[in-house]
Order: structure tokens, then sequence, then C-alpha cells
């Protein structure tokens, strides 16, 4: 079987490819801000919310459309936030919950970072409605 998998388990074998949803990411971040307002997660709500919003602006597009459109706006953006990622996690201590919530977004992202090159996917890991679920 070949194909892309949506999935928050380690199912994947050879010839699937994971395609993680950035929601989960966005949950650690968001609950971080609620619980004391940190101004890094703040930083990465905004760029995950660009995210969003450009796939929001190309919901309706054709295929090839939406695939352009998220290589040239959305990549760097999530590009971007990847190096951002990184960089930040170096400053802060181990076991904090800021840690905690960069972690949990680096561990998996090569999975997150998969939507943006993947015309089937939105970045919450969800079939592109609009071409239709399932494996390719």
């Amino acid at each position: 079987m070949r194909g892309t998998v949506a999935a928050t388990g380690g199912c994947f074998g050879e010839g699937i490819t994971e395609i993680g949803c950035l929601a989960h990411a966005r949950r650690k971040f968001h609950d971080l801000h609620a619980a004391n307002k940190s101004e890094l997660a703040a930083q990465a709500l905004e760029s995950i919310g660009a995210l969003y919003g450009i796939e929001s602006e190309i919901k309706d597009l054709p295929d090839k459309d939406r695939q352009r459109l998220r290589n040239e706006k959305a990549r760097p953006i999530a590009d971007a936030l990847h190096q951002w990622m990184i960089a930040q996690r170096q400053k802060v201590p181990d076991g904090s919950g800021t840690a905690k919530a960069l972690d949990y977004s680096l561990k998996r992202w090569a999975a997150p970072g998969r939507w943006g090159g993947a015309d089937r996917q939105q970045p919450g890991g969800k079939p592109d409605p609009a071409v239709g679920a399932g494996a390719q």
C-alpha cells in the first residue's frame, strides 16, 4: 500500500507518508499562552494562525493553484517557524512548559511540515475536501 495518512499514532510503514496535524502543536502553544501569557507562545500562535489564514484564503481555488500558493505563501512561513522554534528551544530550560511545547512540535516537525507540500492536505492534517479523502 502507498499513500498519505493523517494520524496520531505510529502506524507508518514502507510506502506510507505521515502528514501531521498542526492543530496538535497549536494546542500546546495555546495552553501555554492561556496558562501564563507566554510571549513565545503568542509568537508561535501568530505564525500558526498565518498558516491557517492562507489555507482559508485558498480553500476554494483549483488544486494546482492551492498547491502553488501553499508553496509560495505558506512554505516560507512554515520554514521560518521551524527555524524560530529551533532557536527558541536552545534558550529555554529543559522541563519547562515552553520547552515541552517546543519539543512536542520539533519532534514531530517532519510530519506537520509536510502539509504545505501536499496538495491533498490542510495544515490540520485533514484531507483537502476539494480533492477528496483517502490515500493517494
